[in-house]
């Protein structure tokens, strides 16, 4: 017999089909000898058969030839003869490749016969396999299954003598468990299972034994057991099991040895987490990372623990003076940082930068960054993160790094993202930026446009909307006071001088209520500046705060020539002494033309800086103090600042108290929410009071986070105002247009 294609004769062929053909489409009998000759009968199935006995026959004998060997080696024979019948089934199903395609592949159930069912379906064709498939089913029926319970047993012992360390050949466990799974998709599974659980329930049982909560030595040990014991199970599973009998073998290890034991990782996660003992903790993250076991209560010790060390840290941070406030500003970012730094590591390394420890050191450094210890005012974080930044960016006596700023600036922006009171630190920022820029106390512009721009990426750009105006303003000053200068190329003031126009809505500056007097030659200056600028730019409206001008002023009566830059009220002092070099303190108030307050506080600011100096003498029984002109002045430098109380009061003073900040900050906050409600109402006509308070919420938490009670207050003020009213549900609001 041949299986390669033959001429054949069509011609002959047809003429005997062709009486078939007609009669059938002419609907009439065929005769039997007609039909039987021209329809062949179909052989498929008789080949299936055929092959499948073959197949048994072939198992039966290799069945026998493994049931009598001796059990030591019966894993062996059976491997050897397993991998090369696993080999010639798969050549076999190759070569019945067109039997499986045209006749098994049609019997296969399809998802339609699933649905709609098949019709004319004979009950031997239900079963039937691809070649390569039947192979392993004849292999599972006539040998896997009478040889399971010795194969099972012997496999156990083996595994067990691998367990306890005795060398074994585990390509031929491998291969035994391998034969199951490919014969019938079985792990040997409930009795391996069973096996393994039993094997490590013992072990749970005698380390539990022999350990003690309060042991903490031996927890150490414990944890390395229980660790290294998972290790090499999963080595072994990876070199013996099947893929899915590893992850049983996992799932297993991870509730016998954790799982069930959970209660006492509980008692023991505190003291862990207090001591500190890395080792520890590793070991234990290990254990519980896995998804059947809860990290919870291991991430909300570590999240309490961090809490109350950034409160300890926090509870001796206290200053009332100036100086020592700074000193606190300065400790609060060191501190901050050093906690964020240090848990943050232990994040990294000891918990594998898991994002649940991760978001609760978060958590912990936003409880003690907003912590108020009590009080209704805002945290401090804001104002002392101000005032520590405003030092990195005020003048010093130290050499500048650029990159050193840089990194100064980049770690106060990361604490300012857990600082809550946002529209606090702006007021406070706002006031320290101004106050840099207007004295020249700043390091540089680019400094400045740096930090904004840290700023912007954590705040957005509303945030610093002011700031840049501000910024802006200064560099715009600079050029008018140029051309102001080149206009007056052909007039003389007699003086240099040098303007700021700021804009009113953006810088934080209030006008002075104190009335100063202007020397002649300052006021000319002014009045020329009036012209030219409204000659210019009309339209505009120019407002002099002269508490923050400064005037250079040569002392030249000494040896030396020394400059002292001083305000208006100070110049005012200092001219009454260019015709005399003592004055009476009534006298010298008077020629001064001080007035309402300011005299005393001046005059104090050049006696500490040594220009005049305080004399008392009796005369006729009355005691009478005299202000002298200091001829004998000294300075290392050439050009020093006289403290102005001005800024004192316009910065300084605010910036230590913040009584006026704080009334400042609820009505600006009162306003904003009042806004937004009027913002929502507007865009959603109709809403639910929770809907309202949650979203209220949402758009305030970018600047502060808002009590619920004032945001009850701010509907009730918006009420009054009519912009939305109450339906007739009690908890419903709806916009008025």
């Amino acid at each position: 017999m041949s299986l390669r294609p033959q001429a054949l004769d069509f011609d002959s062929l047809w003429h005997k089909l062709r009486p078939c053909v007609e009669q059938v489409i002419a609907v009439q009998p065929v005769p039997p000898s007609l039909w039987n000759e021209t329809v062949p009968e179909s052989h498929t199935m008789r080949l299936y058969k055929a092959v499948q006995t073959c197949l048994q026959a072939h198992v039966k004998l290799l069945y026998d030839e493994i049931s009598n060997c001796c059990e030591d080696h019966l894993l062996e024979k059976y491997f050897e003869r397993w991998r090369k019948y696993h080999a010639g089934a798969k050549y076999l199903d190759r070569l019945f490749h067109y039997l499986n395609a045209q006749y098994v592949n049609k019997l296969k159930i399809t998802d339609s016969d699933l649905f709609y069912g098949r019709l004319f379906r004979e009950e031997n064709q239900v079963n039937t396999k691809f070649v390569g498939e039947l192979a392993m089913d004849v292999w599972n029926e006539k040998m896997v299954r009478p040889l399971t319970d010795r194969l099972v047993a012997l496999l156990l012992k083996e595994i067990k003598r691998y367990r306890n360390g005795v060398p074994v050949n585990t390509d031929v466990l491998s291969g035994v468990i391998h034969s199951f799974n490919d014969s019938e998709n079985d792990d040997s599974g409930p009795a391996s299972e069973a096996n393994t659980s039993e094997y490590y329930v013992d072990i749970a049982v005698r380390m539990l034994a022999t350990t003690t909560p309060s042991e903490y030595m031996q927890f150490v040990g414990k944890f390395f057991v229980v660790l290294e014991k998972i290790r090499q199970e999963e080595a072994r599973s990876e070199r013996i099991l099947h893929r899915s009998g590893v992850d049983k073998v996992q799932q297993i290890c991870q509730e016998v040895l954790v799982n069930r034991h959970m209660s006492m990782f509980k008692s023991v996660a505190k003291e862990i987490v207090r001591e500190e003992n890395l080792a520890d903790l590793s070991n234990m993250y290990a254990l519980l990372s896995a998804k059947s076991s809860d990290l919870s209560f291991l991430v909300n010790e570590f999240e309490s623990y961090v809490r109350g060390i950034g409160q300890h840290c926090m509870q001796n941070l206290k200053g009332d003076d100036f100086t020592l406030q700074l000193q606190v500003a300065q400790q609060f970012v060191e501190e901050i940082l050093a906690v964020f730094d240090k848990y943050g590591e232990i994040v990294k390394k000891t918990f594998k930068g898991d994002h649940e420890f991760s978001a609760a050191l978060d958590r912990a450094c936003l409880a003690v960054i907003n912590h108020r210890n009590g009080s209704k005012d805002p945290a401090k974080a804001a104002e002392w993160l101000s005032k520590h930044i405003d030092q990195i960016l005020r003048k010093s006596t130290k050499p500048i790094v650029e990159s050193c700023v840089d990194f100064e600036l980049t770690k106060a922006i990361n604490i300012l993202r857990f600082v809550d009171d946002k529209d606090l630190f702006h007021k406070y920022y706002s006031r320290s930026l101004a106050n840099r820029l207007i004295s020249g106390l700043s390091i540089s512009i680019p400094a400045e446009e740096t930090m904004i721009h840290k700023l912007k990426s954590c705040c957005g750009y509303e945030f610093i909307s002011k700031f840049q105006r501000m910024l802006s303003d200064i560099t715009l000053s600079k050029e008018l006071t140029n051309n102001f200068i080149s206009y007056l190329q052909e007039r003389v003031l007699g003086i240099n001088v040098h303007m700021m126009v700021l804009q009113a809505g953006a810088w934080p500056l209030m006008q002075c209520q104190l009335k100063i007097p202007i020397p002649p030659v300052i006021e000319n200056a002014i009045n020329e500046f009036e012209q030219y600028y409204t000659r210019f730019f009309s339209g505009r409206k120019l407002s002099w705060m002269l508490q923050f001008s400064v005037v250079d002023v040569m002392l030249h009566y000494l040896h030396r020539r020394l400059m002292a830059s001083v305000n208006l009220h100070q110049l005012a002092i200092l001219l009454c002494f260019e015709n005399h070099d003592q004055l009476v303190l009534e006298d010298l108030k008077i020629r001064s033309g001080i007035q309402d307050g300011g005299f005393d506080s001046n005059l104090q600011c050049l006696i500490d800086a040594g220009i005049l100096l305080r004399q008392s003498e009796k005369r006729d029984g009355q005691l009478r103090t005299k202000i002298i002109l200091n001829k004998h002045l000294t300075s290392r430098r050439v050009k020093f600042r006289v403290n102005s109380p001005f800024f004192s009061d316009a910065f300084n003073k605010d910036l230590s108290a913040g009584r006026q900040v704080h009334a400042d900050l609820k009505v600006d906050r009162k306003l904003f929410i009042e806004c937004t409600l009027v913002r929502i109402m507007k865009s959603r006509k109709l809403i639910k009071h929770e809907d309202l308070l949650r979203e209220v919420m949402e758009q305030c938490v970018g600047r502060f986070v808002p009590e619920v009670q004032m945001i009850k207050q701010a509907i009730e003020s918006v009420i009054e105002k009519n912009f939305l009213r109450r339906t007739d549900n009690a908890d419903e609001y709806a916009y008025l247009a």
